[in-house]
């Protein structure tokens, strides 16, 4: 392999791995998928259509079949000052806030002040 594609492809790895500390570290924690990883033992393929390298994002139906559908969402999260999950808006897709391999958003915070904190 030539030289000049050496340095190539580890300057890409390098960039690579910065941007990916950089999301970890702004979302204070580690990322949703690791997390589910570590603490569950799901795979990549459990939510990726068996896939364990996958290249194309996992379908809604992944988070709905684990976490009890919207219903059951709305009701595990009853408790809150603010049910993130039983919105006015109606059945918000899960990766709207939930980003399993980037930091989490806040789709309230368009616009409500409720200050809740996303996994």
């Amino acid at each position: 392999m030539k030289k000049n594609n050496i340095i190539a492809i580890l300057a890409a790895g390098a960039t690579f791995a910065l941007a990916c500390s950089a999301m970890g570290a702004a979302s204070g924690d580690k990322f949703l998928a690791d997390r589910h990883a570590a603490d569950n033992g799901v795979a990549c393929a459990d939510c990726h259509d068996g896939k364990e390298n996958p290249k194309e994002k996992a379908g809604i139906g992944a988070c709905l079949e684990c976490h009890d559908g919207y219903k059951g969402m709305a009701e595990a999260t009853r408790n809150l000052d603010v049910n993130p999950h039983d919105s006015h808006e109606g059945e918000i897709e899960c990766t709207e806030c939930h980003k399993p391999h980037g930091k989490p958003v806040d789709y309230c915070e368009q616009c409500h002040a409720f200050g809740l904190m996303v996994p």
